[in-house]
């Protein structure tokens, strides 16, 4: 799709209208309007409907997500796995300076400005499962993909959600430079219960015959800690020693002044459309299909243009949160890269899959912690 004005093509997500149209869609655009300008986001553009669907117009990135980087390259090289996570961290702090926390960072929503490269800018999307620090309350929920998700969050307790954002960010550095999942156990890696029980325990390893320097070593040993007391912050990983080697001038934390800058550059990248605005058009996105305005606030996107995309000139399909989870392994693949995206795949759970598992696993890990007095604590390696 293509934005009328300017010509630029762009990328857009659509939701069936009517009952799909609820308060997780709306938070996602409005938390993604909020976000929006910061070098190392994906841009949103604007909502409009159409007659069956509400879009969401957005920055295209053509480079494909960081996992199928990974996958392809089996890992990534540690410098280049630096860089990729100095701008992770970048937009995540962006992200919890303005009060929101993302909850689903992984390498499937780490998105490259174009084909894969070193000079590839990297972009988090996906706003489906943030929230809100202030309005929202204090959140007791799981969600997110599992093999991501912090300890704390699978025991369904109360969580800081910076703190497991966190340490989602240290298992998609873990996973960029081992080309694997950490807690994926080499007996049966695809086995969900099995990865849930490592992720509680906090247990992980780094294989001896992945050279890997110490400093980068000690970073994700010190992000993959149970104990959420004693976890790196994100201002703390931002001062860390490796993290700080080569580091981008946009990359680094902001002071005060830096902050307001930067805040004020990011309000001009905004259009025109306003939450209000959202917000009434959600309205309308909530009719049942065909009904309402298809161009209503879609200004920047005339209606033949999006339906010249409908395949077969019908409606698109609704974009689903877990659409990954339908990708498949290209053929062709030498032995060792097909095995690392086998092992990759593998570790992915749904959230159906990873609710049972959590609560088989929580119920060993208890078991053989009553047994050891309340042995564990941190993570770490073994």
């Amino acid at each position: 799709m293509r934005e009328r004005a300017s010509g630029r093509l762009v990328a857009v997500k659509y939701v069936r209208r009517g009952a799909s149209i609820d308060e997780d869609v709306e938070s996602e655009i409005l938390n993604h309007m909020r976000l929006s300008g910061h070098p190392h986001i994906i841009q949103f553009y604007e909502a409009f409907l159409t007659p069956t669907h509400l879009g969401i117009a957005m920055e295209a990135a053509f480079g494909g997500c960081l996992f199928d980087f990974v996958s392809d390259s089996i890992r990534l090289r540690e410098r280049h796995a630096r860089l990729m996570f100095q701008q992770l961290i970048a937009a995540l702090a962006w992200c919890h300076s303005q009060g929101i926390h993302h909850r689903d960072v992984k390498l499937e929503n780490l998105l490259l400005s174009r084909p894969a490269s070193e000079g590839s800018v990297l972009k988090l999307c996906d706003f489906g499962f943030s929230r809100d620090a202030v309005a929202q309350a204090q959140p007791h929920t799981m969600v997110g993909t599992p093999a991501y998700v912090a300890p704390e969050v699978l025991a369904c307790q109360q969580f800081d959600c910076a703190l497991a954002d966190v340490w989602a960010c240290g298992v998609a550095l873990y996973t960029m430079v081992q080309g694997c999942y950490p807690f994926q156990d080499p007996r049966d890696p695809d086995d969900p219960q099995l990865i849930i029980k490592h992720i509680l325990h906090g247990s992980f390893d780094f294989p001896p015959d992945v050279p890997l320097s110490p400093e980068c070593k000690d970073l994700i040993q010190r992000i993959l800690v149970r104990d959420v007391t004693q976890r790196i912050t994100l201002q703390q990983i931002q001062q860390h020693p490796w993290f700080l080697q080569d580091l981008p001038s946009d990359c680094q934390a902001c002071d005060p002044t830096q902050q307001a800058t930067l805040a004020a550059a990011v309000q001009a990248c905004r259009l025109s459309q306003t939450p209000a605005d959202v917000k009434a058009l959600l309205e309308v996105a909530r009719q049942r299909p065909g009904t309402g305005s298809s161009g209503m606030l879609g200004s920047e996107f005339s209606s033949d243009e999006h339906l010249l995309q409908l395949p077969g000139g019908g409606s698109p399909d609704p974009i689903r949160e877990e659409s990954e989870e339908s990708e498949q392994i290209e053929d062709g693949r030498g032995d060792g890269e097909a095995a690392m995206a086998a092992a990759m795949e593998a570790g992915r759970i749904d959230a159906e899959q990873g609710r049972a598992a959590v609560a088989a696993a929580a119920m060993e890990v208890a078991a053989m912690e009553g047994v050891a007095h309340g042995g564990g604590g941190g993570g770490g390696s073994l």
